[in-house]
């Protein structure tokens, strides 16, 4: 199931191991880097990603260095956004 949930990086509202992908877009360098991962950890399936990305529309293949098994789940859900972006569709 794809959702989507806006919170602070910091404070995640999900239940433990609960979430497979985070994606953040363009925010990373206001986190508070070791808040998030520790949330990250905290959220996260285990093998779950989390994925900070910044938007440029000429990409059109995603790549997870640390693990090429998650290329394609990764790729489906930036092709999704991608998509909705191009469309002016705000539900991403």
């Amino acid at each position: 199931m794809l959702f989507r949930r806006v919170s602070d990086a910091h404070e995640i509202p999900v239940e433990d191991e609960s979430i497979q992908l985070i994606v953040a877009s363009c925010a990373a360098n206001w986190f508070d880097l070791p808040k998030v991962y520790e949330e990250g950890r905290r959220v996260l399936v285990p093998g779950g990603v989390m994925a900070f990305l910044w938007f440029d529309r000429t990409v059109k293949d995603y790549v997870y260095i640390r693990d090429p098994s998650k290329n394609e789940a990764i790729n489906t859900f930036m092709t999704e956004v991608r998509i909705a972006s191009l469309n002016n569709d705000s539900t991403f």
